[in-house]
C-alpha cells in the first residue's frame, strides 16, 4: 500500500510572500533609486547623474516619486564624492546611508506614509 507523503510546511513561505508584496517591492524601488543615484553622483558629479537618471526616467513611468528618489540620492553621492576617494568604502557608506534615508522615511514609494520594513529578530 502506497502511503502519501506529505510535504513539511514551509516557514519562508509567508517571508517570500512578504518579500514579493507591493509594499515591499515599492520600498525596494525605492532604495534602489537611491543607491543608484548616489553610485552615479559619486562616480560621474551631480549634472551627469542627474542627466542619466532624468533620461532613465523619460523611459520610463515619468514617477515624481523616482525623480524624489534620484534627488535624494544625488544628495548622498555629492556628500560622499568630497569625503570618499575609495570606491569599496563610498560603496558601503552609498548603502548605509540610503538605508538611513529610508529608515527616516526622506524616501518616497507608491505608498503614501509607508515606513520601512522592520523585521523582528526571532
Amino acid at each position: 500500500m502506497a502511503t502519501e507523503r506529505t510535504r513539511p510546511s514551509d516557514p519562508g513561505a509567508s517571508f517570500t510572500a512578504r518579500l514579493a508584496s507591493p509594499r515591499t517591492l515599492a520600498i525596494g524601488d525605492a532604495f534602489r533609486h537611491c543607491c543608484w543615484s548616489a553610485g552615479l553622483t559619486w562616480r560621474l558629479g551631480d549634472w551627469r547623474a542627474k542627466f542619466v537618471t532624468d533620461a532613465h526616467e523619460a523611459d520610463g513611468d515619468r514617477s515624481s516619486i523616482d525623480y524624489h528618489n534620484n534627488y535624494v540620492g544625488r544628495l548622498v553621492g555629492n556628500r560622499l564624492r568630497s569625503t570618499q576617494r575609495v570606491e569599496a568604502n563610498a560603496r558601503l557608506n552609498i548603502i548605509a546611508s540610503c538605508k538611513l534615508r529610508l529608515n527616516r522615511t526622506l524616501l518616497r514609494s507608491k505608498f503614501p506614509g509607508t515606513t520601512p520594513l522592520r523585521y523582528k529578530r526571532s
